[in-house]
C-alpha cells in the first residue's frame, strides 16, 4: 500500500502498492507516465527492484541503485492497455521492502521501497 502523505509526497508501505486513475478527458494515442521517485536505501540495503504493471500487463522493471536521490522513471503505455480497465490500475511490486526498524536505523516499522513525489501523465499523439 501507501503510507500517510508527507509534505513532499508519500512512501510505499509493503510489498505492493496500487494507484487507480480515471482520466476524464479522452486521449488520442499512447500515454507516457513519469514517476518522480526516490528509493529507500540504508547501510546493508542498497538496491530495489520495482515491477510496474498497468491493468494486469507488465510494463517495466526498474532496478534502482544508489545514489539515494529523486529520479524520473518513464514508461510508455499503449492506448489499448490503458483503456482495458476503468479506472486504470497501476500496480508496483517491490523486491525488497524494508523497515528502518528491521535495519536498526530507527523505530519506524513501515516496510519502505520507494517514495513517490509526483506522477505526470502525457498524451503521446
Amino acid at each position: 500500500g501507501w503510507s500517510r502523505p508527507e509534505w513532499w509526497g508519500t512512501w510505499s508501505d509493503g510489498a505492493k502498492s496500487t494507484l487507480a486513475i480515471d482520466l476524464h478527458e479522452p486521449h488520442r494515442g499512447d500515454l507516457e507516465l513519469e514517476f518522480v521517485i526516490q528509493p529507500f536505501f540504508a547501510a546493508g540495503h542498497q538496491s530495489q527492484q520495482v515491477e510496474l504493471s498497468i491493468n494486469g500487463t507488465k510494463m517495466d522493471i526498474w532496478v534502482l541503485l544508489p545514489p539515494k536521490q529523486w529520479r524520473a522513471q518513464r514508461v510508455r503505455i499503449p492506448k489499448n492497455i490503458w483503456e482495458a480497465k476503468r479506472p486504470a490500475e497501476i500496480v508496483f511490486v517491490y523486491s525488497k521492502p524494508r523497515s528502518p526498524a528491521e535495519l536498526g536505523i530507527g523505530k519506524d516499522s513501515r516496510r519502505l521501497a520507494i517514495g513517490l513525489k509526483t506522477l505526470t501523465i502525457r498524451d503521446l499523439f
